[in-house]
């Protein structure tokens, strides 16, 4: 399956996918910039919190990848799970392909700017150059998936 074929380009799928992620990224970064003000450190940065829900998202995506990688194409277990595995999956190379990409490189450019202007916090700038790796490391999943269930049948 290509991510880029009529089967992912459904307007309302796309739609679905960025209203999903724009909600994940707004109760994750204000949940953990809750949680960051909680601690004595210094005061917390709503990039860093952005940053930290985009990786999050990642790795999900990642981890269901990897379920089906390892469960659905390795070991051939057969289940009624893999209906319910599919459509997160099918979200997630949506996201992956189509919405990630975008939200990522506003995020680096929030930072670059930032950098600029305010002189953040070199954590920032590494939690928000790893955004590109998370997004890369989906894809190659995706890829890895595919390559593994096309040699299987």
């Amino acid at each position: 399956m290509n991510p880029y074929s009529a089967l992912f380009s459904s307007p309302i799928d796309v739609v679905i996918t960025w209203a999903s992620v724009i909600v994940w990224l707004g109760i994750g970064t204000a949940v953990l910039r809750i949680r960051d003000g909680l601690r004595p450190d210094p005061k917390p940065d709503l990039c860093w919190a952005a940053a930290r829900s985009f990786l999050y998202l990642c790795a999900i995506l990642a981890g269901v990848s990897v379920i089906g990688l390892v469960f659905l194409a390795w070991l051939r277990i057969e289940s009624p799970f893999w209906l319910i595995w599919q459509l997160l999956w099918l979200a997630g190379v949506i996201a992956v392909f189509q919405v990630l990409p975008f939200v990522c490189v506003l995020l680096v450019g929030w930072v670059l700017v930032r950098r600029w202007r305010d002189k953040m916090p070199a954590r920032s700038i590494f939690i928000s150059v790893a955004c590109p790796v998370g997004v890369g490391l989906d894809a190659a999943l995706y890829f890895a998936l595919l390559f593994a269930l096309r040699g299987r049948g």
